[in-house]
């Protein structure tokens, strides 16, 4: 689980809270509160520690991924990944996470 703050818009300094969980070979996201337009999404992996979500239809198939408008880049700590910037096509930093104590 990740403390997800927005950095820049109307919402700037809003936090809520993203889980990542892996799931039938998928590692897959959620919001909480729920975002109704994302829902639970894959995280597409782009390269080494960079991923892009990828949404699901009603059948759970993939039919839209958030490249480049939604790229998380995760930065790790004794091998695990404790932070991540969230940054959009224009490459402006949208939204930062920071790992929650289980």
């Amino acid at each position: 689980r990740y403390r997800y703050t927005t950095m820049s818009g109307s919402d700037s300094g809003k936090s809520v809270t993203l889980t990542l969980s892996y799931e039938n070979g998928t590692l897959k996201g959620e919001f909480d509160p729920v975002d109704k337009y994302m829902g639970r999404f894959a995280m597409v992996r782009i390269a080494p520690d960079v991923f892009a979500p990828g949404l699901y239809d009603k059948r759970g198939e993939i039919y839209e991924v958030l490249r480049p408008d939604m790229m998380f880049t995760f930065a790790r700590a004794n091998g695990r990944p404790m932070t991540f910037e969230e940054r959009g096509g224009d490459d402006e930093l949208s939204a930062r996470g920071m790992r929650l104590p289980n």
